[in-house]
């Protein structure tokens, strides 16, 4: 991870934290499923087996430079006990519709509960260039989104308009401890074998309920769910700028 990238975290991290202390102060305390996604809890975490996470494809993204084409990956990182490991993909050179099928597993702690994937352009002359973010609330997910195929938008506010049509393929699956690794699943609902221990790319998008800046198109986000999302967008642009400084 370079600088930018890892401050994007960090400040992620940051606002979170100043938003709850805000809602503390004006309400007295913070729902449990408003509470700061990225500040993990104070109790002690209990393991509860692996998340295996497998960035598919994106579609819709924009190209960061007039001169040139895209060249996407994406750094994914999960918040929660313990110090755990920040995954990177292979960059796809010259694309808008990368294809990486890549997958990486994460030790799944009681306090893990967001996983932030941001997209980036690789540059070799410059900086490397955010395209857009993803957050995903694991708390949100709905039983039977686990091993679907999951269709998610790619957000920056610094962008929004050149966002519009950009999306992430992603699928989730837990291993509980003593169970089997949750089976893909196709939109149709066969079950479908992981290709060396990654997921086929020829599904169609499924559609499940979350918030923080998962934007799905066939369910309600919870309550308050593009508040925190705004911020860190704006947030995303103040650090970009400062970078541009």
């Amino acid at each position: 991870m370079n600088l930018l990238q890892i401050n994007v975290l960090d400040e992620q991290k940051r606002i979170a934290d100043v938003l709850e202390s805000m809602a503390i102060k004006t309400f007295g305390s913070v729902p449990e499923h408003k509470r700061s996604l990225l500040k993990p809890s104070p109790n002690a975490a209990r393991r509860l087996g692996e998340l295996h996470v497998t960035i598919v494809s994106a579609s819709g993204l924009p190209r960061m430079d007039l001169i040139r084409s895209c060249d996407p990956y994406c750094v994914l990182y999960i918040d929660g006990h313990g110090d755990q490991p920040t995954h990177t993909t292979a960059t796809i050179p010259k694309t808008t519709t990368p294809h990486w099928n890549e997958k990486c597993v994460w030790d799944l702690y009681s306090d893990s509960r967001m996983v932030t994937i941001s997209v980036w352009d690789r540059d070799n002359v410059t900086k490397d260039d955010l395209i857009g973010t993803v957050l995903v609330d694991l708390r949100d997910l709905e039983p039977n989104s686990f091993g679907k195929q999951l269709d998610l938008r790619v957000t920056n506010a610094r962008r929004a308009k050149r966002l519009r049509n950009a999306k992430l393929q992603v699928i989730f699956q837990r291993q509980k401890e003593g169970e089997a690794l949750d089976p893909i699943q196709e939109e149709g609902g066969d079950l479908v074998e992981p290709i060396n221990g990654s997921a086929k790319d020829e599904y169609g998008g499924i559609v499940t309920p979350a918030t923080n800046g998962v934007v799905y198109e066939n369910a309600g986000a919870g309550e308050g769910a593009g508040d925190i999302s705004t911020d860190l967008d704006k947030l995303t642009d103040d650090i970009l700028n400062l970078s541009d400084m």
